[in-house]
């Protein structure tokens, strides 16, 4: 099957105008679209920003161009403005904005956008990058029915990320009395970090951890060629899934010095999921991106999985 580009499925409008001529429409910021979701998850009101900011129309897909591992991308139920971190990009004739959105969403699409990304400590992909994406050249029947499908599938997983969220919140309750209450209903005091059980101890975890590290600065590869590269992307969901996670071309020292192991902590450092911990558990070679800062617990001292769970409390 021949291919088509992004470029040829869409049109990037960069129409700037002050957001208080529009002063009742909706505004869209990055803080109103969520990692992988199709649809806004909340929006303002366009008289309460100030500066240039971009147009839209009902049926534009809004993509987050600063950090796109991110994934953040949402398909505009309404007209309205954005702020310039996103990019508007409008379907050409014929062309289903749902099928574009799962377009801009696939995995494939996302490790494209990071490889041409500049900046450091914002990195931004762009226009140019992204609309030299390639997909196969379906036809209007194929791109309607492919994009039924996508959407059964995002609605499906909006229903399961909702339950899940209601487990983390039930299992964060439990964690909190358990770190407060301990396990024998013993007397607590009250410390530092709140309260804890009479006879517990608090200590700070220097003492009990090796010194923490960053991550590599690296380039995705699809080809399989040296180690794993673990981005942020790669645990949104709080696991691996080791086979999907792309190579990367680095010298051995770094390896050695980035190398994962069963057992390290890695902590999300920027963008929406900060401060967010992921325990690592038997993984292939691989090492982790700068956007990652790895704790290996002393395990003379700690385990690693108290620790973890410890991190998914309140005091963390």
């Amino acid at each position: 099957m021949s291919t088509i580009s992004l470029g040829d499925i869409c049109d990037l409008i960069s129409v700037q105008v002050d957001p208080r001529k529009f002063a009742d429409a909706l505004y869209v910021g990055l803080e109103h679209v969520a990692p992988g979701r199709f649809v806004r998850v909340g929006g303002g009101i366009a008289n309460d920003v100030q500066s240039s900011k971009f147009t839209f129309k009902r049926g534009d897909i809004l993509y987050g161009k600063l950090r796109p591992y991110l994934d953040k991308a949402i398909l505009a139920d309404t007209d309205g403005v954005c702020t310039t971190e996103l990019l508007v990009l409008r379907p050409k004739n014929g062309i289903d904005p749902r099928f574009l959105i799962g377009v801009v969403h696939c995995r494939a699409f996302i490790s494209h956008a990071i490889s041409g990304t500049t900046g450091v400590q914002h990195p931004r992909t762009s226009w140019h990058r992204i609309s030299k994406f390639e997909i196969p050249d379906f036809s209007a029947d194929d791109r309607a029915r492919i994009a039924d499908l996508v959407w059964i599938v995002h609605h499906a997983l909006v229903a399961c990320e909702n339950a899940v969220a209601t487990e983390i919140d039930l299992k964060c309750a439990a964690m909190r009395e358990l770190f407060t209450r301990g396990l024998r209903g013993e007397a607590r005091k009250e410390t530092e970090i709140g309260l804890v059980p009479e006879s517990w101890d608090v200590k700070p975890l220097s003492g009990y951890i090796h010194k923490p590290d960053y991550g590599f600065t690296a380039s995705a590869s699809s080809d399989a060629v040296g180690p794993r590269f673990l981005r942020i992307t790669d645990i949104q969901d709080g696991d691996v899934d080791w086979d999907n996670v792309p190579y990367c071309v680095c010298d051995q020292y770094s390896i050695a010095s980035k190398g994962l192991k069963e057992n390290d902590i890695v902590v999300a450092r920027i963008g929406a999921t900060t401060g967010k911990a992921f325990l690592i558990k038997k993984c292939p070679e691989a090492i982790f991106a700068s956007y990652l800062i790895r704790i290996k617990a002393d395990e003379n001292k700690l385990l690693p999985v108290f620790l973890y769970y410890y991190m998914q409390t309140d005091s963390y």
